[in-house]
């Protein structure tokens, strides 16, 4: 199986995530392979692996689906599901003043059950509870999909009970500054509460959007804790509501591990809170309004400039098994139909969120949409004809777009324009022309 790196997602204290496409089937998919720095550490490794063998038991709509794992070069390499989504604090990002709270009850609620179900799970092989504990709950770790789905991903430093096991028992401190619960740091055992109070500093973020700074120390804990739930006043509850928020975050965040609820607690509680504040939430439009901008957005980015492409070159070096051929890029003919519609040129948005859907796109449909525009020359060479806004307008968009897609094919048709009447477009024409 040939892999193209598509997009570069994101890149973590031991490894990186890209999109990749399988040339054979043309799936996208997400691929977690290593840093250099860490390809010879095998107590890494042992972790990686244990990741796979933990999520290729783990069957939930909220966890992420490995799909398999490989070795390129002799590195391992989990392909996983590619959500089409966006990390909460992305989301966050483009929504400074907190999430509505019925979305972000819900986010909790969602994440609370996979991380139950995660506990909960019968190893299929040992018929003993698995007893997962993810240890790295954060809004980078939790994605919400196009589609309004929620999936927690990263199970990196997940601890467990499962056959085949291969990294060691032991606890160990490791977790996001500001998410990790004070005992771990401790050294206490491990247990469901480290995830629990995780959970209830990014409810209070999902709020708030400020990060719930808490000391080690009991005392300062506790009087930070209160003066930060002053802060949790969502315009959109009643304040019996705010109150119970109030209570739920208090509890969830409490210094000690035993005055923390369980899993099975929290979900209760907020089903409960829900019911009475009528709330109906709609994760799907959550993430129509602030997924979609952000997905097209990565989609214009090219994997050619993100600092990690150098580490995941090798994941495109050739297999050596019998090629075959590649099937059609369904983004692409996409791309034609709607650039072959009458004043595609005035929805430049709706065309950057119809390349969110598949950032696997090509040049190749602007390519044709602008020669069939310089085909439309008339023979007598009309002087006002290269500042016709119904030809310069598209133009210019078209050349917005492959600036971002530069290659030898685009320089090639760009080339003619790098003379044109036009300044404007002159000026594009130069800047795809000389792009990296």
């Amino acid at each position: 199986m040939a892999l193209e790196i598509v997009q570069i997602l994101a890149s973590g204290t031991f490894g990186h995530v890209a999109v990749v496409r399988d040339s054979s089937s043309g799936r996208l998919l997400a691929a977690k392979v290593l840093r250099d720095a860490y390809i010879a550490n095998s107590r890494v490794i042992r972790r990686m692996r244990d990741e796979a063998t933990l999520l290729a038991r783990l069957s939930h709509p909220n966890i992420v689906l490995l799909e398999s794992t490989r070795e390129v070069e002799g590195r391992p390499l989990l392909l996983l599901e590619w959500i089409r989504g966006a990390p909460l604090n992305a989301v966050l990002a483009r929504s400074p003043g907190g999430l509505p709270a019925p979305e972000a009850a819900e986010v909790i609620r969602l994440v609370a059950g996979a991380l139950h179900a995660a506990w909960s799970t019968i190893d299929p092989i040992s018929r003993q509870q698995m007893r997962v504990i993810h240890r790295d709950i954060k809004p980078s770790n939790l994605l919400l999909s196009a589609d309004g789905v929620l999936k927690i991903v990263d199970f990196g430093i997940a601890k467990g009970d499962f056959e085949g096991r291969e990294s060691e028992t032991i606890s160990v401190v490791l977790g996001a500054e500001g998410y990790v619960a004070p005992e771990r740091l401790d050294g206490a055992p491990d247990s469901p509460a480290g995830d629990i109070y995780a959970l209830g500093c990014v409810f209070f973020e999902l709020l708030t959007s400020r990060r719930l700074a808490l000391s080690l120390q009991r005392r300062r804990h506790e009087d930070q804790l209160q003066r930060g739930l002053m802060l949790v006043r969502p315009p959109d509850a009643a304040p019996k509501i705010v109150r119970s928020l109030v209570y739920l975050l208090s509890a969830m965040a409490a210094y000690e591990p035993r005055d923390r609820p369980t899993h099975a607690q929290v979900i209760r509680y907020l089903d409960r809170l829900m019911a009475e504040a009528a709330w109906q939430p709609r994760l799907d439009q959550l993430a129509h309004r602030h997924v979609l901008p952000h997905l097209a957005d990565l989609a214009l980015t090219r994997p050619e400039q993100h600092p990690a492409w150098a580490e995941l070159q090798f994941l495109q070096l050739p297999t050596g098994e019998t090629p075959t051929v590649a099937p059609p890029r369904r983004i692409d003919e996409h791309l034609r139909r709607l650039l072959a519609e009458e004043g595609w040129h005035h929805r430049p948005e709706a065309l950057r969120h119809t390349l969110a859907i598949d950032p696997s796109w090509t040049p190749a449909p602007f390519i044709e949409a602008l020669d069939r525009l310089l085909e439309t020359r008339p023979w007598w060479r009309r002087r006002d004809w290269e500042h016709d806004p119904r030809i310069r307008d598209p133009i210019v968009v078209i050349l917005e777009f492959l600036q971002t897609r530069p290659n030898d094919e685009v320089r090639r048709h760009v080339r003619r324009l790098l003379r044109h009447g036009d300044p404007e477009v002159s000026a594009m024409a130069q800047l795809v022309f000389t792009a990296p």
